[in-house]
């Protein structure tokens, strides 16, 4: 319901604005105190706001904003028919809505004797046929730009508003004067059913579905499918012979990645302390396997000793001075020779 409610904004933003434009046009040459804006400002209007109405629901609705675009989307398959249905339906509702609004709010004798709520009219020299033609080369351009800039991803989708809102500027000011270039039947509708102007109705619903069928046929047919198609494949064929070359490189012997692929991989070598016993080779069914060796005994890793405990060192005594330490010894000496004596052994020589 978003995407609808969103299409409803938009078209209404396009109508009020545009058809807007052109009253206020008939009003300020009425007065004659003003220059008017004329056929640029009206084209400028439409223009501007297709562009901020897209910018606003785009990312929404896809800012189709047109049933034209939106039945051209569906025979494309881009759209559901459900989604079709609810498309069209709010995008007119918002026209009627906004052709509702204008008539409110602007002086009444301005939209019933000049301009009838800027419902679009073909000038005296143009007959219908004329107008379907015309209309609907005109809408062709402007679906033509939508396809290239918001539906191919290709395309600079950044700049898709000001691309499609410039498309219906020029196709104002190249058209506006022999068809009124609504290029869009919601834009007729809306005013049309307000003011009760039916005049030459086809060349307004007619005309920009056919050029909206056309733009998008020769888009898909020609500038999308095949090219994306033959982009892909290209990339892809890129690609392989970049891989091949890269593994052509790293190759020790330069052996092809063909090659290689289909070289026999030796067996892995079994292990010594395997249990599994080998199966029998072909041929040697009858012959009896060899026993497989007895697993080897866990070795049990013992601890270290501790190391043996370490007994103090008895304290040397300490001299200060050299003649002290001898005194000492000599003083020693005659003590034990002394105490042999006494107790009756030899004296010491």
């Amino acid at each position: 319901m978003r995407k609808y409610i969103a299409e409803f904004i938009a078209v209404f933003f396009l109508v009020f604005v545009g058809a807007g434009s052109i009253v206020a046009d008939t009003y300020l040459s009425s007065l004659r105190v003003v220059d008017s804006f004329g056929l640029l400002g009206i084209a400028f209007a439409h223009g501007l706001a297709l562009a901020m109405a897209i910018a606003a629901v785009g990312h929404i609705s896809g800012g189709h904003v047109n049933p034209a675009i939106s039945i051209a989307m569906w025979v494309s398959r881009r759209l559901s028919l459900k989604d079709l249905g609810g498309y069209i339906g709010f995008q007119m509702a918002g026209a009627v809505a906004a052709a509702g609004a204008l008539k409110l709010v602007a002086p009444r004798q301005l939209y019933e004797s000049f301009t009838s709520l800027g419902v679009p009219g073909l000038a005296e020299e143009v007959n219908m046929f004329n107008g379907i033609a015309f209309e609907a080369i005109l809408t062709f351009f402007l679906a033509f730009v939508i396809w290239g800039v918001a539906v191919d991803r290709r395309g600079p989708a950044s700049i898709a508003p000001l691309a499609i809102g410039l498309t219906v500027t020029f196709a104002i000011l190249g058209g506006g004067a022999f068809v009124g270039a609504a290029l869009n039947p919601a834009r007729w509708f809306g005013p049309a059913l307000v003011a009760g102007s039916w005049d030459n109705f086809l060349v307004w619903i007619v005309g920009p579905i056919l050029g909206a069928l056309l733009a998008s046929l020769v888009y898909e047919t020609f500038l999308l499918t095949d090219d994306d198609e033959e982009v892909e494949v290209t990339v892809a064929m890129e690609m392989d012979d970049d891989l091949d070359d890269f593994e052509d490189e790293v190759s020790p012997a330069h052996v092809p990645h063909q090659t290689r692929a289909q070289e026999p991989v030796p067996p892995a070598p079994e292990s010594a302390y395997s249990t599994t016993p080998t199966p029998p080779e072909a041929g040697f069914a009858d012959r009896p396997s060899a026993p497989p060796p007895p697993p080897a005994a866990p070795r049990v890793e013992q601890p270290p000793p501790p190391p043996p405990p370490s007994e103090p060192r008895p304290s040397e005594p300490r001299f200060d001075e050299p003649d002290q330490r001898r005194d000492d010894f000599s003083a020693d000496s005659d003590e034990d020779t002394e105490q042999r004596r006494t107790d009756g052994g030899e004296p010491l020589p």
